[in-house]
């Protein structure tokens, strides 16, 4: 059964609506029981099941996590509190069979023990939303509402499905994480982000993880204006690299198309604007 629910995420600068399938659940576990009711009232208004635990809870999270797909730890009130509320977990197996995604509302200083994805606290829920599909498509399971339908050995998606696919393909990106960012392309991906000399076409995965190798090094990306049209979704972008910062040049911006065969990536092609090429052109004379 699917419920539909005011979107809780912005596409193409418009609000849209998503379905959100009630078989979706999310765990809510923290120190801070104000917070957990709240987010929990927040999470059921987007269309999640939920299931808040309580103190007593993380002595069984095995058993308690088998339903759930994603577990969210509430700020905590110090990080002392959060470390000794939360080592019978740590000691056990639970968080190694289920993604985490931690509210935090302090930056973190190096100084924590990260058990998950994060994401800063207090947030605007349709940003909170995002995120914990970005934090599902990332762990390999399929985001709210995507479709199951098998063709040609890809899951078939809608428009919407697409976008979110693309947003956790950027979020792979910016963790660093090669193995996740191959993990949403083809085998015979065509891949490029900027002309020829800057960057040349890859084809292949052993290509592209080449590709990664040499960039991936404080790689920082964001995009926004996400438009989706049949298999294709346009994005604007600008990332920054230690490779550029070596030319003399914060970021660079530019505009990245990404072309689907079901939920995979078939082609993804990046066109850097007029002004970052002769950027460019200038720290190579």
């Amino acid at each position: 059964m699917l419920e539909r629910t005011k979107t809780l995420c912005s596409y193409g600068g418009n609000e849209i609506n998503h379905l959100h399938p009630t078989s979706i659940t999310l765990a809510v576990l923290g120190d801070n029981t104000v917070v957990a009711e709240i987010l929990e009232l927040l999470l059921q208004e987007a269309g999640y099941n939920t299931l808040l635990l309580s103190k007593p809870a993380v002595d069984n999270l095995d058993q308690l996590l088998v339903d759930a797909q994603l577990l969210i730890l509430t700020p905590p009130r110090d990080v002392a509190r959060r470390k000794a509320f939360l080592s019978p977990a740590m000691s056990g197996q639970a968080m190694a069979k289920i993604p985490v995604l931690e509210l935090l509302t302090v930056p973190e200083d190096g100084t924590q023990t990260r058990l998950g994805d994060s994401i800063g606290w207090p947030c605007r829920i349709e940003r909170l939303t995002q995120k914990i599909e970005e934090t599902l498509l990332l762990a390999g399971s399929p985001p709210n509402g995507t479709s199951n339908t098998i063709v040609e050995g890809y899951r078939s998606c809608t428009e919407e499905e697409l976008v979110a696919l693309t947003r956790a393909f950027g979020a792979a990106w910016n963790a660093h994480e090669i193995d996740k960012v191959l993990a949403f392309l083809t085998d015979d991906i065509v891949f490029q982000m900027g002309p020829s000399p800057f960057t040349e076409l890859a084809t292949g995965k052993q290509q592209v993880r080449s590709f990664l190798v040499g960039v991936l090094r404080g790689f920082r990306v964001e995009s926004w204006n996400y438009q989706a049209s049949e298999n294709r979704v346009t994005q604007m972008f600008k990332h920054s690299t230690d490779y550029f910062k070596s030319m003399g040049i914060d970021e660079v911006e530019g505009r990245a198309e990404a072309v689907f065969r079901g939920d995979k990536i078939e082609s993804f092609i990046g066109t850097l604007s007029p002004q970052t090429v002769e950027k460019l052109w200038a720290a190579l004379t």
